[in-house]
């Protein structure tokens, strides 16, 4: 039986892990190889529309770029004014507790009913010693996308760094960093199709911070340059498609959609199932080689569909997930 791929794992396409074995194998570097690395870099720059003011960073992944942002503020900013307070989301505050040693505060920010993180929640947890906002874009798990520009304009009014995670949300929300009211965006590679090992960071080139310079991986950036023009091209198409296909597969599937008032990725659904709990969902489901992701505060299942999701999967995926809901609404004593 093929595996049904609903957890949002992204397979690099063959393009990126070309260019990024073709460029390994190249040593040292040449004046072609420079050339194609500043490519690299211009196709990552229009992706997001930034100014080629902004400073462009490359590190390995997103815990990577959640540190250099964090050492900068502590350093600049939070050691020597004790506005130490970050505002972020449970996910992220668990990068940041090694930084509990140093003196930093998590406080966690909660979505409302319909998943969103709102600009009054930022206004109403602000403090004087708030010194940074950290969150995603968009929830990958529930789909929810946060009114990012309402939410990033409060911050800064209140003096308060900004950085978006916006891995969820490229190739899927046109946005231009240019314009953005945020000091830092990042996202990782594989998000747009690259192999894993690479991840990205905007810094708005008027944002008086000093971040330090990581370690480049030429190979890696090679490989996102490629992925992202792969992405574009046909971005646009993918996403009508993934919405679709997300919608065929939230009217054939027995279960109670979430956060339907709320603007959602296009290719994210998460849902409930009465009488059920997710996780032996999830467990009967894992049997019949179909993968998706739990949502623990939520008791909830979410699937989340790729760019190479057929409608062929989706109606595999619905008939299998009805059928195990069958089979344990029939073992269950109520």
């Amino acid at each position: 039986m093929k595996p049904l791929i609903f957890d949002g794992a992204q397979v690099p396409n063959k393009a990126a892990l070309n260019a990024y074995l073709s460029f390994s194998e190249t040593h040292p570097i040449q004046k072609r190889e420079v050339r194609l690395l500043a490519e690299a870099c211009d196709e990552i720059t229009r992706l997001v529309c930034a100014s080629k003011k902004d400073q462009l960073l490359f590190f390995s992944s997103k815990h990577e770029t959640l540190n250099a942002v964090f050492q900068a503020l502590y350093i600049d900013l939070m050691a020597p004014t004790g506005r130490n307070h970050i505002l972020t989301t449970a996910e992220y505050a668990k990068i940041f507790e090694p930084f509990t040693k140093v003196g930093a505060v998590a406080k966690i920010l909660e979505p409302n009913e319909q998943g969103l993180i709102t600009a009054e929640e930022i206004a109403e947890k602000i403090s004087p010693r708030t010194a940074l906002l950290s969150l995603p874009w968009a929830d990958s798990k529930t789909g929810v996308i946060h009114p990012i520009w309402e939410i990033a304009k409060t911050a800064r009014e209140q003096g308060v760094y900004v950085h978006v995670d916006a891995s969820a949300v490229l190739g899927k929300l046109f946005f231009r960093f240019e314009d953005l009211p945020v000091d830092f965006l990042s996202f990782e590679g594989n998000a747009t199709g690259a192999p894993k090992g690479v991840a990205v960071l905007f810094q708005k080139f008027l944002t008086p911070l000093e971040l330090s310079l990581p370690e480049v991986n030429n190979a890696g950036i090679m490989a996102l340059g490629e992925a992202i023009f792969e992405m574009r091209k046909r971005s646009e198409f993918a996403c009508l498609e993934m919405a679709r296909l997300r919608n065929l597969f939230e009217e054939k599937v027995s279960g109670e959609v979430l956060f339907l008032d709320s603007e959602r990725l296009p290719q994210v659904s998460c849902m409930q199932f009465p009488g059920i709990h997710a996780e032996y969902l999830l467990y009967h489901l894992t049997d019949r080689k179909l993968f998706a992701t739990y949502v623990e505060e939520k008791n909830a299942v979410s699937f989340s569909l790729s760019q190479v999701t057929t409608e062929e999967d989706v109606e595999d995926a619905a008939e299998g997930i009805n059928a195990v809901i069958s089979k344990l609404q029939e073992m269950s004593p109520c």
